[in-house]
């Protein structure tokens, strides 16, 4: 229901003494506006939403089935609730009323109580009804910024990994250079120790041959360290 102090009732009959008996049982405490025909109805509730319509179904020119049908066909006045005043109390027309989009059902002769009854349960469920169609709203909203929450970091971590991947192909790019470089560094190293091996220590002098030593040693550990990078970058 919209938001004001007293609800906006739409009552629409062709009879003028059951227009006055009904503004008669409202005023007291609903906003009430009379109209005695359905096309003056259609025309009002188009520019003046009411919160519920009290419908006579024997009307000149256009029934009340009709006029409902007409609401609810209209997306901004499908959500009114209809309620049907008759005289006509076969069970056929009750359907007709309700296959129309009507919420309710009237008999004549109306009795005040029974009418501010069925209006106030009606008028409660309209305004339930919007409240839970506002909650609906706010949580498709919350669930579209969700949604947008969600992208945003399917997005970051795409790029994320996409910084990673072109950092691990650089991080690749460099072991491989590194491991290359290592290789040959290996090749050299022993290519010295082996070199080293051929020299006889016996037929050199002492220094020389501790020199000798002091390069196979210096080698071997060189050999170790270069190894040991090399399987580092591997891992």
């Amino acid at each position: 229901m919209k938001e004001r102090e007293i609800p906006h009732i739409l009552i629409v009959d062709d009879q003028y003494e059951n227009i006055v008996l009904l503004e008669n049982m409202l005023l007291s405490e609903y906003n009430v506006k009379t109209l005695d025909n359905g096309k003056d109805a259609l025309d009002y509730v188009h520019e003046n939403l009411p919160d519920l319509v009290l419908l006579d179904v024997m009307m000149p020119d256009m029934d009340g089935f009709e006029v409902c049908k007409q609401l609810k066909e209209n997306p901004k006045t499908k959500n009114i609730p209809v309620i049907f005043l008759t005289a006509l109390s076969e069970l056929e027309y009750k359907v007709e009323g309700f296959n129309a989009g009507g919420v309710d059902y009237v008999i004549k002769p109306f009795h005040k109580e029974e009418i501010l009854h069925r209006l106030k349960i009606h008028l409660t469920l309209r305004e339930q009804k919007q409240v839970l169609e506002a909650s609906k709203r706010k949580f498709a909203d919350a669930n579209t910024q969700l949604e947008l929450t969600k992208k945003e970091l399917e997005n970051v971590k795409a790029e994320l990994q996409k910084q990673k991947g072109n950092s691990g192909k650089a991080d690749s790019d460099k072991s491989e250079f590194i491991t290359s470089m290592g290789n040959e560094i290996l090749t050299t190293i022993n290519t010295i120790i082996q070199q080293s091996n051929f020299i006889s220590v016996e037929e050199c002098s002492p220094d020389a041959a501790q020199n000798i030593a002091s390069i196979r040693t210096a080698a071997e550990k060189l050999r170790k360290i270069v190894n040991d990078i090399i399987q580092n970058i591997l891992l």
